[in-house]
């Protein structure tokens, strides 16, 4: 558990008596913790708050007008946010007890409120909440592992310079390979539009899924793009001047791999109350490509390991015998050999 926390902790109080909701919030923000404590009289005040602002805790009354403390907790747990909840009440019964842990409140606080109790359920909660964020942390931080590993893996399968995940906004996920030669956010927002289009189109066409391979070549690197999701895709760079892994090598690699990366789509999705850790380690991520040394500082592979990875590769005409490309692919290469030639 962490022992000291980057900001103090923001606190939401929703009561319609202000002179009460007034002593708690100063009361929190007296503590050694010092409390961040914004008040609202009514539910719906307290949703809007909710859309605006990340709190690590919600302390509401249950008897309000407009919105009630129970229907504030159900519209906020309906929307996927789980903010903690502490529900004060004067009018308690056991049906409103069983609703608020059927809703997860995490305490339930009679009237007259007892301030020691509630300071004490304050820290109680957000220990544990500080707690569950550390191992979702660590959960969240090994699975991106886990796809970096793949994508490492798929790197050094058709030797590639670097490999890129973004998503649909075109903010890096996680890369392997080098990337201290490309302005990575930039790279990977413009890319980020062409492969929004493909899917505009799909949809225009009343297609369900769509798999879609972005190829540019340049001077010096050759660049694909391809779809792993309707959030996500994935940029592969290759250096020009080495020697080349055929297309359909690439696009058949790629696809075996986001196939297994599709595994992990579920778990990466994040909902509304976790955005600030998801931006923590996308930031992380951000920094370490900006710090990356300068190309003369990387020995991307030696000439041994790149002969090695070279020979692991198939040409074009073994991969189409082993049914690994199509044979449409080789007759539009038959094609294009022919218009040449004439």
């Amino acid at each position: 558990m962490n022992e000291q926390r980057e900001q103090p902790p923001r606190v939401l109080v929703v009561d319609d008596e202000l002179t009460f909701s007034t002593a708690i919030a100063d009361t929190l923000h007296s503590l050694d913790e010092g409390f961040v404590v914004d008040t609202v009289d009514n539910g719906s005040l307290a949703w809007d708050k909710l859309q605006k602002i990340v709190y690590e805790l919600v302390i509401t009354d249950l008897r309000m007008p407009q919105i009630d403390g129970l229907e504030l907790v159900e519209k906020i747990r309906s929307s996927g946010i789980n903010t903690p909840m502490i529900l004060m009440t004067a009018y308690g019964s056991a049906t409103v007890e069983a609703k608020a842990k059927q809703l997860n409140v995490a305490r339930y606080l009679p009237k007259p409120i007892d301030i020691d109790e509630l300071i004490e359920a304050t820290r109680e909660v957000l220990s544990l909440s500080s707690e569950s964020k550390d191992s979702l942390e660590d959960d969240l931080q090994e699975k991106l592992d886990s796809v970096s590993n793949k994508l490492e893996t798929l790197r050094q399968e058709i030797s590639a310079h670097c490999i890129i995940l973004a998503n649909a906004k075109g903010q890096p996920i996680t890369y392997a390979g080098y990337v201290e030669e490309f302005d990575v956010p930039i790279s990977t927002a413009l890319i980020a539009a062409g492969h929004s289009t493909f899917f505009e189109l799909a949809r225009s066409m009343s297609e369900d899924s769509v798999f879609n391979l972005m190829y540019n070549e340049g001077t010096k690197w050759n660049t694909f793009s391809t779809s792993v999701c309707k959030d996500l895709f994935m940029v592969i760079v290759f250096e020009r001047q080495r020697a080349q892994t055929p297309i359909g090598m690439v696009w058949f690699s790629a696809k075996r791999t986001i196939a297994e990366l599709l595994d992990f789509m579920t778990d990466l999705q994040f909902s509304e109350n976790q955005s600030k850790l998801v931006s923590q380690l996308r930031n992380s991520i951000t920094e370490e490509i900006d710090q990356t040394s300068s190309p003369d500082d990387q020995n991307p592979a030696s000439d041994d390991a790149e002969k090695e990875t070279n020979q692991e590769l198939i040409s074009f005409e073994e991969a189409m015998q082993n049914g690994i490309v199509s044979a449409d692919l080789n007759e539009e290469e038959e094609q294009k050999a022919k218009k040449k030639a004439a």
